[in-house]
């Protein structure tokens, strides 16, 4: 018998807590020491590698229309499509405002370049004020985020930096 149930859980949202792995050791071992005569196999997913990198862009634009505010960013879905493709979330920070952790805070829609409707990184996202040349950091993009990324109209995906 086969059961698929997805990978191992990766914490998005900053109200999320991490997955207790020793936890989850101590379950596996008890599954095994109780059942000998099965094999077990584990789909880490995106655990393993989430965390591994994430995405930054520049502000370039600020724009308010209709009571709402959207900070355009120097990349698009090209560079990360999760968002686009499946609803996936990021979060996401103003890392030249971080210092200042009290605000000012604006609830934004966090837009790429591409001037298509699903070029958004997120909906009334809660971050920093921000102002053209702020830099974004887009978090947890290890896992598919460069392989998913794309040449999509004629543009160069983010560039890959390893440090």
């Amino acid at each position: 018998m086969r059961v698929n149930t997805g990978g191992l859980g990766v914490v998005e949202r900053p109200t999320q807590q991490p997955l207790e792995i020793a936890r989850v050791a101590d379950m596996l071992q008890a599954f095994k020491d109780e059942h000998p005569d099965l094999s077990l196999w584990l789909e880490p997913g995106r655990f393993l590698v989430a965390r591994a990198s994430v995405l930054v862009s520049q502000v370039t634009q600020i724009k308010h229309k209709q009571g709402v505010v959207y900070i355009g960013i120097g990349t698009g879905f090209n560079s990360l499509i999760r968002p686009t493709l499946y609803g996936a979330y990021h979060h996401i920070v103003n890392l030249t405002r971080l210092p200042n952790r009290e605000g000012p805070f604006v609830h934004a829609e966090i837009v790429g370049p591409i001037c298509e409707t699903g070029d958004v990184f997120g909906h009334a996202r809660r971050v920093h004020e921000s102002a053209e040349g702020d830099v974004l950091l887009i978090a947890t993009t290890g896992a598919y985020g460069r392989s998913m990324s794309s040449h999509y109209n004629l543009r160069d995906p983010a560039e890959e930096v390893w440090v």
